[in-house]
């Protein structure tokens, strides 16, 4: 998660069930953290036990998909059921029947492009919300300062045309996993300041189809020293000039801190809002020419004359995000971007290092494909580093080399939820892959305790069977108990 933390404490694997505060100490933001990391856990884990990977509950379950008109009028489509899903102990909510261009965290989605039997799949992450993008986060009286973020479960129904090889059978069609390696370490000999980095891909590495396209970008990475939290929003946007010329003069605003300790000439910033970020996109990132702090505006230069300029909505919520990359000797950029070197080691500042693996990766056991290493947009690391050791916190061997670990976000999972036929463009003999339960307690599942008329609905019938064994053994505990206290006193006594 992005936001202004002191650091990330690994308490799963050490099988901690819970933070007790002492007295007179020190309050942590990693202390607190931890705490409701490990609550979620066990929530998760809960859920997962119980009811599996996906399900819902009868008269509730949400996500239903069916062929219908749109609760708008026009032509019929696939329709998004209201209700609630439990994906991998998520919690998944519809408040209300939708379309896949009209769901809430997927704006636009078009789904299907080509005829063909199509495989109707959730897929749900989880991402960070800050005050810029939630204003209610933002207490009035502290006068745009902000205080916490929060963790959002994002929900996106997705469509995958299905094929004779479907890859990974846990995963739908189309869906790549990542499985990218890194490591870091920080050389002897140098002492970095207390900070949290955030190192995350910019261009991605994954395997092309064959075609006459363009080709990509190279695989790139930027980072942050401050775990991505440096960031401000943008309220106006005015581009001059053209080419090599241009210019853009941005107004922005910060959760109240200087403008001045946001940004510098010569920062790397990337223009952010709702859509890029719910449906990942790598776009050039723009140099700090100019800070005015008395008016609130920063001057961009683009990485790339070819980068168009962003339609400023605010409803999308708008904003800029500092990273802390800089060109160095050995390096080379790409539209603001360092590019990977696969399988060597990398310099950040002050000794720091990364690594990324490069190398190929077999399939899993017991025998599978050789398949080079996938990096997607947005795979994240983060460490922390600290003054007192002169180094970095990151896992290492008992020999005290650095682990390769894969990344730390967002991670991905899915649920199918049906299959259809597009022809045409209609759809057609849907099929419900759903997982239905009963819940625990017999019930209808449904947010109420009253019926449809208002009354608290009766008992499930008892198992007369149970309650007679029960009856008798509570009349042979009495009649225990009797003959213990003796005939000169009763049971009332």
């Amino acid at each position: 998660m992005r936001g202004d933390f002191s650091r990330f404490l690994t308490e799963l694997a050490r099988q901690y069930q819970g933070v007790y505060q002492q007295q007179g100490r020190v309050d942590l933001d990693a202390d607190t953290n931890a705490a409701a990391v490990l609550e979620e856990n066990l929530r998760r884990h809960v859920v997962r036990d119980l009811l599996g990977p996906a399900g819902a509950p009868e008269g509730a379950a949400g996500f239903a998909i069916e062929v219908g008109e749109p609760p708008g009028g026009g032509d019929e489509t696939l329709l998004i059921g209201a209700g609630r899903y439990w994906v991998d102990g998520i919690l998944c909510r519809n408040l209300r029947t939708t379309t896949l261009s009209g769901q809430p965290y997927l704006p636009g989605y078009e789904g299907a492009v080509e005829d063909g039997s199509y495989e109707i799949f959730l897929d749900v992450w989880e991402r960070s919300v800050n005050g810029f993008q939630d204003p209610r986060l933002l207490d009035p009286a502290l006068e745009g300062v902000d205080t916490t973020v929060r963790k959002q479960a994002v929900w996106q129904v997705r469509v995958g045309l299905e094929s004779g090889d479907s890859g990974e059978s846990s995963l739908p069609p189309g869906v790549l996993r990542s499985n990218g390696l890194m490591k870091a370490r920080c050389l002897e000999g140098n002492v970095p300041g207390n900070r949290l980095y955030r190192i995350q891909i910019h261009y991605p590495q994954i395997p092309m189809q064959s075609g006459d396209g363009p080709a990509p970008p190279p695989p790139s990475f930027k980072w942050s020293r401050d775990n991505g939290s440096q960031v401000a929003a943008v309220e106006d946007w005015t581009s001059s000039g053209s080419g090599a010329g241009r210019l853009v003069t941005v107004k922005v605003r910060t959760f109240g801190s200087p403008l001045e300790s946001v940004f510098q000439p010569l920062d790397w910033v990337e223009f952010l809002n709702d859509a890029i970020e719910l449906d990942p996109q790598a776009l050039p990132l723009w140099q700090v020419q100019e800070i005015q702090p008395d008016r609130s505006t920063v001057t961009l230069v683009p990485s790339n004359v070819e980068a168009s300029d962003p339609v400023i909505d605010a409803s999308l919520h708008p904003m800029l995000l500092r990273w802390d990359q800089q060109l160095t000797e050995e390096g080379t950029f790409v539209d603001g971007t360092e590019i990977i070197r696969f399988n060597e080691w990398m310099d950040l500042e002050d000794g720091i290092q990364v690594f990324f693996d490069g190398s190929e990766s077999q399939g899993p056991p017991p025998v599978g494909p050789v398949v080079p290493r996938i990096y997607q947009i947005g795979d994240a690391w983060a460490f922390d580093s600290r003054t007192a050791i002169a180094g970095i916190q990151w896992p290492q061997t008992v020999h005290g080399e650095p682990l390769p670990m894969p990344k730390h976000g967002p991670h991905h999972v899915y649920a199918p939820l049906a299959t259809a036929s597009y022809s045409g463009g209609s759809w057609s003999a849907v099929n419900d892959l759903r997982t239905i339960f009963q819940p625990l307690t017999g019930g209808s599942g449904g947010s109420s305790s009253v019926d449809a008329k208002g009354l608290i609905p009766p008992p499930p019938p008892r198992d007369a069977s149970r309650w007679r064994r029960l009856e008798e053994r509570v009349q042979e505990l009495e009649e225990q108990i009797a003959r213990l206290l003796g005939p000169s006193r009763s049971m009332e006594e």
